[in-house]
């Protein structure tokens, strides 16, 4: 969700520069007022976090999710070692 609101953030700045983009038929900030930069930088910023807390909890989940299927093989693998030793003996 705040990667989807960072995107349009992002969208409506261009359209708010697109026109003086136009005017000067180059595609470049010097036609861009300094607040619209900022506006612009802190847009760009927000996409990027929002993509990496978005990655960051993917990797996190996986990461975890592994962590614990190999405990669990463990713990089974120690049981079933349990379970034959007492059949043996």
């Amino acid at each position: 969700e705040a990667r989807n609101l960072a995107k349009a953030q992002l969208d409506s700045l261009y359209d708010e520069i697109r026109p003086a983009i136009e005017d000067l038929e180059k595609d470049s900030q010097d036609s861009v007022s300094t607040s619209v930069a900022e506006k612009w930088i802190e847009a760009c910023c927000s996409k990027q976090k929002a993509e990496f807390d978005l990655y960051f909890s993917i990797i996190k989940n996986v990461s975890s999710t592994s962590s614990r299927l190999s405990q669990d093989e463990v713990h089974v693998k120690v049981e079933d070692h349990e379970n034959l030793l007492d059949s043996n003996c």
